[in-house]
């Protein structure tokens, strides 16, 4: 019986470890999760009789889930009842204080913000003293009047959010009493709060976030990776110097303003004080100096986007000047996204090629504490983040305290974890029908987010447009010449290639056949067939949400076999066609395919279907060993124009093989600084790729992501994950 005994206490012991191990690795679980803050009326919190106030849980319920840190949040919002003309003088005042017990918190800030006609928001005032300053009572006549710069109807927000100590006991209070607004010496908007505090609003903070997805990154270096699984996390741990917002208009990062030169020759970036980096290591000019020369070394796969910068200089501690070779409208956008984020010059020459690998530091609200590799990744909150974009209502610290999300590389698998609730947030997933069916029933217990990236699924062909002595050169391995003069024949194609039985001394054939696969194609039904109706039909190279889409091409091609089967004729394959489209084993894709090879059978073209490996695939395009393939794109702006369709981009990324000397010039001018130029130069160039078929636009694929409705605060960007850093997503019980 004794021997017994012992086995039974270690069996007890051991479970109790796993246990233990389990909890520690996941984060809070979900008996740990949090009571939340509190709202009441204090008659004792201000000296004319009473306030709001707004307390953490008390030491009782803080006891009973034996957990003290924790985050909170309250906030009050009402719309100024007159409208405030540009040019108003405008006067603030209010009253205000904060306290705490037993543990002075982490964080106690009060942000006051102005929300504008135009829906965006600027914060015109904020507490951010440390405890325990807390002197003020009452903030009187605070000039606020250059942030009423529109004409129109005007919000205020009042924000209190804290993190407590992690002590027995501890809370944080904050009380606030009589708002007023006064507007060219009238009172336009008076608060005194009383027994009724409905205007308030109350939240749990924090949680731990756990989602799951099929693929891990490559790199946590924002310099070595353009992949959007790693780009996502990027946008965690990193800030950049700008970014987006709802409508994709810049707004500042880490770059409070900037200046450009009336000439384009220059842009100055004034930056943020009091950044640090993860490591405790100073923002400042020099690190930006260092991130942008590093993304234009050998280690930097964004050569492409940094190629019209000249140089770059530190002018003093917090302003640095970009000197560009030319204009190029595009550079914003890298600044605005993972591409340009800033790196720390002290991590990045320390760890070297390990930076990004086994060792990350940004400034971004999250830190990464563990990395797996295809297995797991764990990203802890950043204590000191206060400079989020005014994208979000909480400009950090994040509210969540980490985010764990586990590599799953099986869609059942998957999927079966997030039905049974083992993860809170599913991001990215196939449209099969069985997991919409699903998702849709779940609801609303269950969100599904559909955001409208700018993200195309297209047939891409082998358009061999060069002359035949260039591309004989680059199929042997040479450079294009930088001086090359490329014929037209027919103001399109100077040469052809899609399929064995074409011929460079026939180069209407290539033409003809391509334009009758457009005609040939049912988007339609490949929409609802491939993609369970989750997306839009795509007419042209560009999605219908980026700047200069010329929605002419939405005409130009209408599905029509017997227009297909009279161009077919006219191209000599009136008795039928064989061809090959690549593949990868994604399910979407392969059943895009299928859909293709039935429609094309009606007009006579056989088409065979080869599933490989992504990295096959642009081996075989590469060599131009190929007639199509179906990939996707995900891009910001028309500038991929010229990524994918200049004669310099062949064979990669221009993976069409198609350019020419007049499209060379068109490509080039979508970068000018003036808008008519580039706004041309774009639409010129949609056209023309259409007139010749480049390529059969398929898609508009949306980024597919679900969550459980506890989890709050996220909101969709058109950016989809790849800038959203979560600071007000929180998860709730």
């Amino acid at each position: 019986m004794v021997k017994i005994s012992k086995i039974r206490i270690m069996i007890i012991l051991l479970i109790v470890v796993v246990i233990a191990y389990a909890l520690l690795s996941r984060g809070p679980s979900e008996a740990q999760r949090l009571p939340p803050p509190t709202g009441s009326w204090d008659s004792a919190g201000y000296v004319n009789g009473g306030s709001v106030k707004i307390s953490s849980p008390d030491a009782e319920k803080m006891r009973e889930v034996g957990y003290w840190q924790i985050s909170g949040i309250g906030y009050w919002e009402k719309t100024i009842p007159t409208t405030i003309e540009n040019g108003s003088t405008v006067e603030l005042s209010y009253a205000w204080k904060k306290n705490y017990s037993a543990g002075a918190p982490t964080q106690q800030d009060i942000y006051i913000t102005i929300v504008k006609p135009d829906g965006t928001s600027v914060d015109v005032d904020n507490q951010l003293e440390e405890p325990p300053a807390y002197n003020e009572w009452y903030v009187e006549n605070t000039d606020i009047s250059s942030y009423f710069d529109n004409s129109g109807t005007y919000k205020i927000k009042f924000k209190y959010s804290y993190t407590t100590a992690d002590t027995e006991g501890s809370q944080a209070f904050a009380w606030f009493d009589e708002v007023k607004l006064v507007s060219n010496g009238n009172v336009i908007l008076t608060e005194s709060f009383q027994n009724d505090n409905d205007d308030w609003s109350f939240g749990v903070i924090g949680g731990w976030l756990y989602a799951v997805q099929s693929v891990d990154a490559n790199f946590l270096d924002p310099h070595r990776t353009k992949y959007d699984w790693a780009i996502q996390v990027i946008a965690l741990t990193y800030d950049t110097l700008m970014t987006f917002d709802e409508n994709m208009n810049y707004i500042p990062g880490l770059a409070e303003s900037w200046d450009i030169d009336p000439n384009g020759r220059y842009i100055d970036f004034h930056l943020r004080h009091g950044v640090k980096f993860h490591c405790g290591e100073p923002f400042n000019a020099d690190a930006v100096v260092y991130s942008i020369k590093r993304a234009q070394s050998n280690i930097s796969v964004h050569l492409d986007s940094v190629q019209n910068i000249q140089d770059v200089e530190a002018l003093d501690e917090y302003t640095v000047r970009v000197t560009l070779k030319k204009w190029d409208r595009w550079l914003f956008d890298w600044f605005a996204e993972t591409g340009g984020a800033i790196v720390c010059p002290h991590c990045a020459e320390e760890y070297g090629l390990d930076y990004g690998v086994s060792h990350f530091c940004g400034t971004g609200p999250f830190k990464v504490q563990s990395w797996v590799r295809d297995q797991k990744l764990v990203l802890v909150r950043n204590e000191d983040y206060r400079w989020g974009p005014s994208l979000y209502q909480n400009r950090g610290p994040a509210y969540l305290e980490g985010i764990t999300i586990d590599i799953i590389p099986a869609d059942i698998s998957r999927e079966d974890m997030f039905k049974k609730g083992e993860t809170d947030m599913m991001i990215g997933f196939s449209p099969r029908p069985d997991l919409m069916e699903w998702l849709e029933s779940a609801a609303p217990n269950v969100v599904t987010s559909i955001s409208p990236r700018s993200s195309m699924v297209y047939v891409g062909f082998n358009v061999a447009t060069l002359s035949p002595e260039i591309l004989q050169g680059i199929e042997s391995g040479q450079p294009i010449p930088s001086d090359h003069d490329v014929s037209l024949v027919n103001d399109t194609s100077s040469w052809v290639q899609v399929g064995s039985e074409m011929h460079p001394d026939n180069a209407n054939k290539g033409l003809l056949v391509r334009q009758a696969l457009l005609y040939a194609t049912n988007k339609d039904e490949i929409l609802h067939l491939a993609w369970e109706d989750i997306g839009t039909i795509a007419y042209g190279p560009l999605t219908d949400v980026m700047w200069g889409y010329d929605s002419s091409v939405e005409d130009m091609y209408p599905y029509d076999p017997a227009k297909a089967r009279e161009l077919l004729a006219q191209a000599g394959y009136a008795g039928g066609l064989t061809l090959t489209i690549l593949t990868t084993n994604y399910d979407p894709y392969v059943k895009t395919c299928e859909q293709l090879k039935l429609q094309w059978e009606q007009v006579g073209v056989t088409l065979n279907i080869l599933t490989l490996g992504f990295d096959d695939i642009e081996v075989m395009i590469a060599g131009a060993d190929h007639d199509m393939w179906i990939g996707g794109y995900t891009w910001p702006n028309a500038d991929m124009l010229w990524y994918y369709w200049h004669t310099i981009r062949v064979p990669t990324p221009g993976r069409f093989w198609w350019g020419n000397a007049y499209t060379d010039e068109i490509m080039e001018n979508t970068f000018s600084i003036s808008d008519n130029i580039a706004l041309k130069a774009i639409q010129d160039g949609q056209k023309i790729l259409m007139e010749d078929a480049a390529v059969l636009p398929l898609i508009q694929r949306p980024f597919l992501l679900a969550y459980w409705s506890n989890v709050k605060g996220y909101t969709v960007h058109r950016m989809a994950n790849f800038i959203w850093k979560h600071l007000d997503t929180y998860v709730e019980e």
